[in-house]
């Protein structure tokens, strides 16, 4: 663990962000970021830090019958994970990326050792007898001492793991809220010193660096001006940790305004029609983050801060009803998974915000024990467990129909009629900054099963997202179902 001395300017941001408040003059340092709009959010926002839901005190909530019924899988879960000893940190895994490319070693390691909080700590808010703090207590002791957050692959010079800086990645923005909803959630129940040790990591990891690039106009945090799904994940993850950590209201003040200012670039990413650039996969993961950051400014400014009141975020919310061939069946365009499916949580939540009138329900989502690797599957909980979605501006039910054509990127999608089973969707366009060299790939959906199509990602690795990127097949149109013509792929 590196010391405070080794980094003098994240000290002094982490040291202030502790506790002094935000002067005027200091709001005025923001180079894009307005004072009188963190002015005005600070009127907005309660006097203490708040996290996502009910805290585990909340006993008329957490001891709800439904609630404790919906927990018992990670309840029953936590006796053998509390048992075992923390994952050991790998300095070998993490370090195979810089030597020749591989990303999957490293990130099994890092996600193992994070994989047990959210069942400990459900387990813990379902029980309140303190059976499992131990765990929690060395658990967090150990996440908050490991070299780095940051993913092997987002540390190509491997500033992070040798200490030299830190950079907040979409693995570091969901350590960081999952840890300070872990405090907001336990509380006075965690020893002092193990709340300490975890609030100064966050602060020096992922506050006060991402402070710094508020002061300096996005610099060193390149994410803040993209329009895909890394600005969606990390402006989640750093503000759900501000709006549950910063004792100083002014302070989350100036974190919503950069979560409110920045995430307008997210949306610059989507066509009007709400097509998924990025492809189906990456619709869950970045649009599922876009909820719950939207969740978290509802619930932190009295539903005052609303990112669904767009006409936009309603067309990319009903993407994931329109790009449907059959029920759980989605054509594997881009870097989608072959298991990917659309997210049913997201799907519910905006369901129920926008009243689109379809069968998903928040009441109706399970609290898994295995938890999606990047996620903060303790805001999850508290989102499928206690929220009720307030309704949206620009929101209405809305027919899916038997067929859909996005004519911002000449993608169709075809649905089955009552008693029939086949759908299809073909795709004319690209997939942004996940694309293939495939244009004029399809897929055809028989039920649940595709005959023939597209077959979606292939293993990321150092080359996936490099100059080389369509020098791998599966990438480029080899393998995919287009025509060769002459001998010569697509360019």
């Amino acid at each position: 663990m590196m010391s405070w001395p080794r980094f003098p300017k994240l000290m002094a941001f982490a040291l202030w962000l502790s506790g002094a408040c935000l002067s005027s003059a200091h709001a005025g340092r923001f180079i894009e970021i307005a004072p009188e709009r963190v002015a005005s959010l600070t009127q907005q926002l309660p006097d203490k830090p708040s996290g996502l839901g009910p805290a585990c005190l909340d006993r008329s909530a957490w001891g709800q019958a439904d609630v404790q019924r919906r927990l018992q899988e990670v309840t029953k879960a936590a006796e053998k994970i509390a048992a075992q000893p923390v994952p050991a940190w790998d300095d070998e895994a993490y370090l195979e990326y810089s030597r020749n490319g591989v990303r999957g070693n490293g990130e099994r390691m890092m996600n193992a050792r994070k994989a047990g909080l959210h069942v400990l700590v459900l387990a813990e808010c379902s029980q309140w007898a303190g059976s499992y703090l131990p765990a929690i207590s060395r658990l967090l002791q150990a996440l908050s001492t490991q070299p780095t957050w940051t993913w092997p692959a987002h540390d190509k010079d491997l500033r992070n793991f040798r200490g030299q800086r830190f950079e907040v990645d979409l693995f570091a923005a969901d350590t960081a809220n999952e840890l300070a909803q872990t405090l907001y959630l336990l509380g006075d129940k965690l020893e002092g010193s193990t709340r300490k040790m975890v609030r100064d990591a966050v602060m020096q990891r992922v506050l006060a660096p991402v402070r710094a690039s508020f002061e300096a106009g996005g610099k060193d945090h390149w994410w803040l001006k993209a329009d895909h799904n890394w600005n969606a994940v990390c402006l989640k993850g750093v503000t759900g940790t501000a709006l549950a950590l910063l004792p100083d209201r002014e302070d989350r003040a100036v974190f919503v305004a950069g979560a409110e200012h920045y995430i307008r670039n997210y949306l610059g990413g989507f066509p009007p029609d709400g097509y998924a650039l990025e492809g189906p996969g990456y619709w869950n993961y970045g649009f599922s983050h876009y909820t719950e950051l939207r969740e978290m400014l509802m619930q932190a400014t009295a539903n005052q801060v609303d990112l669904f009141d767009n006409p936009l975020v309603r067309e990319v919310a009903l993407y994931a009803y329109r790009f449907e061939m059959t029920p759980g069946n989605v054509a594997l365009f881009g870097d989608a998974g072959r298991n990917t499916r659309m997210d049913d949580t997201t799907r519910a939540y905006a369901n129920e915000a926008y009243g689109l009138g379809q069968p998903q329900t928040l009441f109706s989502q399970s609290v898994s024990v295995i938890a999606p690797a990047n996620s903060s599957p303790l805001v999850q909980a508290s989102i499928k467990l206690f929220s009720k979605p307030a309704p949206a501006g620009h929101g209405s039910a809305s027919a899916v129909g038997l067929q859909t054509y996005f004519n911002t990127v000449g993608a169709l999608v075809s649905r089955p009629g009552p008693g029939e089973t086949l759908g299809f969707a073909i795709k004319a366009g690209g997939n942004g900054n996940h694309s293939h060299n495939d244009v004029g790939s399809y897929t055809i959906a028989l039920g649940a099963e595709q005959p023939v199509g597209d077959a979606g990602a292939t293993v990321y690795s150092s080359k996936t997202f490099s100059k080389d990127r369509f020098t791998i097949r599966g990438i480029n149109s080899w393998g995919h179902p287009v025509p060769v013509v002459a001998g010569q792929l697509q360019r």
